[in-house]
């Protein structure tokens, strides 16, 4: 995976084409976005996860916001400055903001309830543009008018996460509160298995696969304060996503 820290904040989103007007050669592709559950264990009122740390944290209503998805045009040149910061940055994290890429295989995300948890959600598109694509764009950002939070019990405009439920860990006494409602925002960068050119058309399925229990990795909540336990949350989930992909 090749690591990336900045984004601008302007998210410019692609043009929609006439379906018409295009060629044969148009390449059809399918954003498909799942949750591995494993290590996760389901209760009555929700589900819960022990980290490598022994605490215990369980959910009981939640919301993530997938804000968007979107194929990086593979680079030609890689200058030696380039190479430096890719060295001095090692995990893959795209921080704040948006892409900033103005490229027709964005498509907008979801705001996806946690509690239910729901199987995730499919996009498709066509891609009409003689393009290479090395890797994609995974942003989690806070809701705005393009995306519809109508079905959400809680307030999620220019909201990211929202938590709720309690922790627990063998140094404290009891259940302790958990309860996040953060503006953060994060991604990640994630190199594709093998590149997908646009020239040939044909079809591709992309699916990106968010790891459940990993929010709560290597977290001590009795250590952070909300603020820091809000963002190491984001970090997690986006550094734990991994690509796969179907097509021709």
């Amino acid at each position: 995976m090749k690591a990336a820290a900045w984004l601008s904040l302007a998210l410019l989103a692609g043009c929609d084409s006439d379906p018409d007007l295009q060629p044969e050669s148009d390449l059809s592709l399918r954003w498909k976005v799942d949750w591995d559950t494993t290590g996760v264990a389901t209760t009555g009122d929700g589900w819960e996860v022990t980290n490598g740390r022994g605490v215990t944290f369980h959910v009981t209503r939640g919301y993530l916001v997938t804000y968007g998805l979107q194929l990086r045009p593979c680079e030609t040149t890689t200058s030696t400055a380039s190479r430096i910061l890719d060295w001095l940055r090692p995990v893959p994290l795209a921080w704040a903001g948006h892409s900033g890429l103005n490229d027709q295989s964005f498509v907008y995300g979801e705001v996806e309830p946690l509690m239910p948890l729901t199987a995730g959600f499919e996009r498709e598109l066509l891609l009409p543009d003689d393009a290479s694509y090395c890797s994609i764009h995974y942003l989690v950002a806070r809701a705005d008018t393009n995306l519809d939070a109508s079905a959400a019990t809680v307030p999620m405009d220019r909201v990211t996460l929202h938590l709720d439920g309690w922790w627990s860990s063998p140094t404290t006494d009891g259940q302790q509160q958990l309860a996040i409602h953060t503006e953060l925002n994060t991604g990640s960068y994630i190199d594709l298995v093998r590149p997908i050119s646009t020239a040939a058309g044909g079809n591709e399925t992309v699916v990106v696969t968010r790891q459940l229990a990993a929010f709560f990795d290597d977290l001590d909540p009795a250590a952070l304060s909300d603020a820091r336990l809000a963002q190491a949350l984001l970090l997690n989930i986006a550094a734990a996503a991994t690509v796969t992909q179907t097509g021709r």
